[in-house]
């Protein structure tokens, strides 16, 4: 009896051992299961980066979209840096335009001879600034002709006329002297068919008293014939009017 109630035992304790070491088994060979499928899920994402990046490749589109009112703004400010370049280089050409339209009159208005030669602006300017200063001594040299004329009248009548002898027409010549806007404006009345008297001496005389005729037209008017002529100082000399006046009287006579 008891061998058997031992060979029982035994019998039953190698199998309990037997479910031991079965269930230590299971539970290695589950470990095993599970580590291999993390290994294979490593694996998985190693081979297929794109699915661990799928999420994040999510997120950055939402932080694309968030981000858009920055990159609107910039956009913005690019174009309005360009505009305004735009409008610079628009503001710089009709500037340069104007200069161009500027320098061209100015360079019509100089004498040849202050420019002949002379190629740069700043030449042209600068004979400009020259030119400028001889006009103005011309002008100041005029205007002390026109104060000594001015006097040189005055000391005589203004009017002052001389009568000479009658012709057959019974037409009397005359000489008068007035102030004139260039000099002196000198009217010289002669009977029509007055054969007597010459214009080209008038001329002379009028040159020879230091003046230069600028103009001279002949009228008639009845049975005269009215010559006017207008003159200028030409030389700084001052003119004696009275003198002038005798001489062409003589002329009428």
């Amino acid at each position: 009896m008891f061998p058997f109630q031992r060979s029982c035992e035994l019998s039953f304790k190698i199998s309990d051992e037997g479910d031991q070491n079965e269930q230590t088994n299971n539970e290695d060979q589950i470990t095993l299961d599970n580590n291999a499928f993390v290994g294979l899920n490593n694996d998985s994402n190693n081979a297929n980066p794109g699915r661990g990046r799928g999420r994040g490749r999510g997120r950055g589109r939402i932080l694309s979209s968030s981000s858009l009112a920055g990159t609107s703004s910039n956009t913005n400010t690019n174009n309005d840096e360009h505009e305004r370049k735009i409008i610079h280089r628009e503001y710089e050409r009709q500037r340069r335009q104007e200069m161009a339209t500027l320098y061209n009159s100015l360079r019509s208005n100089l004498p040849p001879e202050y420019i002949q030669g002379k190629r740069s602006i700043s030449d042209h300017v600068e004979e400009a600034i020259n030119y400028i200063k001889h006009l103005k001594s011309n002008v100041k040299e005029l205007e002390e002709k026109k104060d000594q004329l001015k006097q040189s009248v005055e000391s005589t009548s203004s009017t002052s006329e001389f009568s000479g002898s009658s012709n057959s027409a019974g037409v009397v010549g005359s000489v008068v002297i007035r102030q004139s806007m260039v000099g002196l404006q000198i009217d010289i009345s002669v009977g029509y068919e007055d054969e007597g008297f010459s214009l080209s001496s008038a001329l002379q005389v009028v040159n020879d008293e230091g003046l230069e005729v600028v103009s001279c037209t002949s009228t008639k008017f009845n049975d005269k014939l009215i010559h006017n002529l207008q003159c200028q100082v030409r030389n700084t000399i001052s003119i004696d009017v009275n003198r002038l006046q005798q001489r062409l009287s003589d002329l009428v006579s």
